[in-house]
């Protein structure tokens, strides 16, 4: 299905006024006319694609950048306020606390330190601008959604259940029960797509359908395997369904959490690298506090290896979304590697959680001499199909 002209055009507006959100004298009209649309019925237009009213989405993503930057820097709230076209405090304070139910202040005291989850930043238009694209589709509740399908199978859904709630996905059917088959619509963060598209359905019939009348579909949850196109890649899904073990560890080898005392050895194993994780790890005494993540250290004498984990809860379902463990560059071994990621799994399953795996597997298995987490006793619960947009 091609996306219709306004479709597009709504994009362009969407980017225009995301780059634009601290120009205090931003407008309608000025959204519009960078938009391709006449200023006269755009707000109408824009409501019925997004939810929002220009204004209105102007101020949401203001306010929803600001708390970002409560949570994760340092800056006065003042100079916040005016990154975020505001022109004084009170204003800004005034407008935070609506959306917020508290002032940048408060904000700032409870979640400074806090994992900051996908869904606190996704784009909230995402789902009302696929229903504009897709009119015989409509809303469906995520939360029953999330019930039934715990209920049904929380071996094979418990993943996509946790997803649905860390990614703020929205769902929607155009079936007369959602149980049978829905999509997700979710942010991709990527200028070149307008959202992602995820679709839960094991009737074969209506795979077939909704991928020749559905945009964007990036994968699927299926188990009608002949519905799926040729070229869709699969990613195996794995949990630790037994019970836990003793570990033995190499002599004068300990594992312990990490902390924020750590930090010259953790420097010390990132070496040159710098990304996401490295950054997480050199910030810890921002997330010591924080119940989303567990950082592991391997010791002898000095750090080898660490390991982290995400523990995952939904509706009273928790799983640890997968093991990923970092040496110094140069220095992977997959023998300690291996012990490990029985050693972690072990702990986390006294823990009381359910470790999940889907990335030894591919690349990264090869990285760390072909394991996969079956050889240590994860069973293979679920096959997702990839497409590539």
């Amino acid at each position: 299905m091609l996306r219709s002209e306004n479709s597009v055009l709504i994009d362009h507006a969407l980017e225009y006024a995301r780059k634009n959100l601290n120009n205090t004298k931003i407008s309608v009209e000025d959204v519009a006319l960078h938009a391709g649309f006449t200023a006269n019925y755009f707000n109408q237009v824009f409501a019925a694609h997004t939810g929002f009213s220009v204004m209105e989405y102007i101020r949401f993503e203001r306010l929803r950048k600001a708390a970002s930057q409560l949570q994760a820097t340092d800056k006065d709230i003042l100079e916040i306020a005016l990154d975020n076209g505001y022109e004084t405090h009170e204003g800004f304070s005034r407008s935070f606390k609506q959306q917020y139910g508290c002032t940048p202040s408060e904000f700032r005291e409870k979640k400074k330190g806090f994992h900051l989850c996908w869904k606190d930043m996704a784009d909230p238009t995402v789902a009302k601008r696929f229903l504009a694209d897709h009119p015989g589709f409509r809303p469906a509740d995520e939360q029953i959604l999330i019930d039934e399908l715990l209920l049904k199978d929380p071996h094979r859904y418990g993943y996509l259940c946790v997803s649905i709630n860390t990614m703020a996905l929205k769902a929607v059917t155009d079936l007369d029960d959602p149980v049978k088959g829905f999509v997700l619509v979710g942010d991709t963060a990527s200028p070149d797509h307008p959202y992602e598209v995820r679709l839960v359905c094991d009737d074969k019939d209506t795979v077939a359908r909704w991928l020749k009348s559905v945009n964007c579909v990036t994968v699927i949850y299926t188990d009608a395997e002949d519905a799926v196109p040729d070229h869709a890649s699969v990613k195996k899904e794995y949990m630790y369904l037994g019970n836990p073990e003793v570990v033995s560890l190499q002599e004068g080898m300990i594992i312990r959490p990490l902390t924020s005392k750590d930090h010259d050895q953790i420097r010390q194993l990132a070496g040159s690298r710098n990304n996401g994780l490295i950054h997480h790890l050199l910030h810890l005494e921002q997330s010591e506090k924080d119940e989303g993540t567990l950082e592991y250290g391997v010791f002898t004498d000095h750090l080898l290896a660490v390991a982290v984990c995400a523990p995952e809860r939904v509706h009273g379902f928790v799983l640890n979304d997968c093991i990923m463990i970092l040496f110094p560059e140069g220095e992977e071994d997959s023998n300690l590697y291996r012990i490990i990621y029985r050693w972690v799994t072990s702990q986390v399953a006294k823990e009381g959680l359910i470790p999940f795996d889907d990335i030894q597997q591919g690349e990264y298995a090869k990285a760390n001499g072909g394991f996969c987490s079956a050889d240590v006793g994860y069973q293979f619960v679920n096959r997702v199909y990839r497409l590539e947009n």
